[in-house]
């Protein structure tokens, strides 16, 4: 899969922007108007779980074909985990950073020396600069957790803020690393909404294009009162099935022909949604959903089953917007 590298924008060569270009084609420095259109974007803090994310990254960029990948690191003189003092002006934060990022690149490397690196140290704080950097780009990769105070036992409040405002789809690294061989197989909830067609026209690309085999298509269902029209009497569950089963197929006969070399099975579930995804998720390599299905109120940007399974699955979890639908932002970092 061939994609066009992150290029300096139009008013900023690499030269004019102090950056230096290594062997590898990579480009560092004060890279404030680089663009990601095309590429996979990384946010790191420099936390393990943030090298969680990079080492995904990495290895989804490479079984792409060497897509792009830029690393965003963005820093903020105001915020009380800075040292208490000890990195007093922008000027040290900035360099600090940018040893950061070389480390970054680095580890990206190691997994695939041939893949093209831009790293960018941004002034501010991370969720805008983040927000800024997903739009036009392939997907944005984040851990789910960083170094904020509370890290050990809430999710990141950068991440709750991508997944839901981001331009592009959002993989959301876990707490536990992946320490067996693949799966290789992917996990999408569908449930007919317009942002889980979006899901799986993501899990079919990624699995296609990172040799997983199998594509696990999960609709489910859940009375939600007495009239529920499948409580009514006279209900045929064999017949719901059938139907959501066949709506679903329809749905999905398109990205089925353009990726026959992708298995799929599509299963209708009675249960909670979020409990089925979950436990599908203990020996899958990734689970996809849209950033809300069919259920909640117009305006919401995070349905409870994208937000219940951040955090609360072994493996990644990609949170898929409809394009055009998230807040607009420039495709410069």
């Amino acid at each position: 899969m061939g994609h066009p590298g992150p290029t300096a924008a139009p008013d900023a060569s690499p030269a004019d922007a102090d950056a230096d270009v290594d062997e590898h084609g990579s480009v560092s420095g004060q890279m404030e108007s680089i663009t990601t259109r095309g590429s996979i974007v990384v946010g790191t803090d420099g936390s393990s779980i943030s090298n969680m994310a990079l080492d995904w990254a990495a290895r989804r960029a490479s079984a792409g074909g060497g897509i792009p990948i830029v690393v965003v690191h963005a820093f903020a003189s105001d915020l009380p985990m800075l040292g208490f003092g000890v990195l007093r002006d922008d000027d040290t934060i900035r360099r600090e950073g940018d040893i950061l990022l070389s480390a970054a690149k680095a580890r990206i490397h190691s997994i695939d020396p041939k893949l093209p690196v831009v790293t960018a140290c941004v002034p501010g704080f991370a969720a805008p600069a983040l927000l800024r950097a997903s739009d036009g780009a392939l997907m944005l990769v984040v851990g789910a957790v960083g170094r904020g105070v509370l890290s050990r036992v809430t999710l990141g409040a950068v991440m709750q803020q991508v997944v839901s405002y981001a331009g592009c789809p959002v993989v959301v690294v876990g707490r536990d690393p992946r320490t067996t061989a693949p799966y290789g197989r992917v996990v999408v909830g569908v449930d007919g909404s317009t942002t889980s067609l979006a899901a799986a026209r993501f899990a079919f690309t990624h699995a296609a294009s990172s040799g997983a085999q199998d594509v696990d298509v999960v609709t489910t269902w859940q009375a939600r009162g007495r009239k529920d029209p499948l409580l009514a009497k006279g209900s045929d569950w064999d017949a719901y099935v059938s139907s959501a089963q066949s709506t679903v197929q329809s749905a999905l006969a398109d990205l089925v022909r353009k990726h026959p070399e992708v298995k799929v099975h599509h299963e209708v579930v009675e249960g909670d949604p979020l409990g089925v995804l979950v436990e599908r998720s203990q020996d899958a390599d990734l689970v996809v959903v849209g950033n809300r299905g069919l259920g909640g109120f117009e305006g919401l940007k995070l349905g409870s089953i994208s937000r219940g399974l951040l955090g609360h699955t072994p493996c990644p979890v990609v949170i898929c917007h409809v394009a055009g639908t998230p807040v607009k932002q420039s495709t410069r970092v």
